[in-house]
Order: structure tokens, then C-alpha cells, then sequence
């Protein structure tokens, strides 16, 4: 229990540390946060320590921008305060034991769900 409050914590204080930096620097209209859960598409059970990764699509290209892995719950939080000629991005979610997924992201998508099939 004294884990989850930790995570619950940590990733509460990190929200609104993005939400101070947005508020101090003001955040640009391609300023991109991301966040959301990794599920096992079968059993719908959260994955922790799937590796998920935001890129942004520049010219064609796809350029990593950040990358984390999930918490115990699923929990994944991605963001960049660069500044892009665009806002095209996805994100790419993979754990060992199941097939990768990509997603299609706009610049401020919350609450996501990202099923994983097993392989």
C-alpha cells in the first residue's frame, strides 16, 4: 500500500510540475503530454514496465522525443516542451512477450489505453 501512495505521489507532483512549467513558460500550441495505461488486451490486466515511447514526425522522419516505462498500474506519462513546425506524433508502446503497438497522438491526449496483444 505505502507503494502505490508513493507512485500516486510522485506521479501527482509530477503533473503539476508540468502544469507549473505550462503556466510559467506558457506552453506552445506543440507542446505535447501524453498519458495513459498499458492493458493486456486479453485479460485487460495492466502492464507495468512496457516501454512506451513518443516520436514526432518531422519531414517523414519519425524523431524519438521521450520514452519511460509504465508503472506497477500501467501508468505512463509522456512529454516534450519543444518547439515543432507540426504536431504530428505517435506513440509506440512494446514489452517483451506481446506485439508492439502504435498510436496516433495529438499534442495533449490523456487517459489513454493501449492494449497489448500477447504473442
Amino acid at each position: 500500500m505505502k507503494t502505490f501512495f508513493t507512485r500516486l505521489f510522485r506521479g501527482l507532483s509530477l503533473l503539476f510540475s508540468v502544469i507549473a512549467m505550462c503556466a510559467l513558460a506558457g506552453c506552445g500550441e506543440t507542446d505535447v503530454f501524453v498519458s495513459g495505461r498499458v492493458l493486456d488486451a486479453d485479460t485487460e490486466v495492466p502492464l507495468d514496465s512496457a516501454h512506451v515511447s513518443l516520436y514526432h514526425i518531422d519531414k517523414r522522419e519519425a524523431r524519438l522525443n521521450f520514452a519511460e516505462y509504465s508503472d506497477s498500474l500501467g501508468h505512463f506519462l509522456l512529454y516534450d516542451f519543444g518547439r515543432f513546425g507540426n504536431n504530428e506524433f505517435f506513440i509506440l508502446a512494446s514489452k517483451p512477450g506481446y506485439v508492439s503497438q502504435s498510436l496516433d497522438v495529438g499534442t495533449f491526449d490523456t487517459d489513454l489505453e493501449i492494449r497489448l496483444d500477447p504473442e
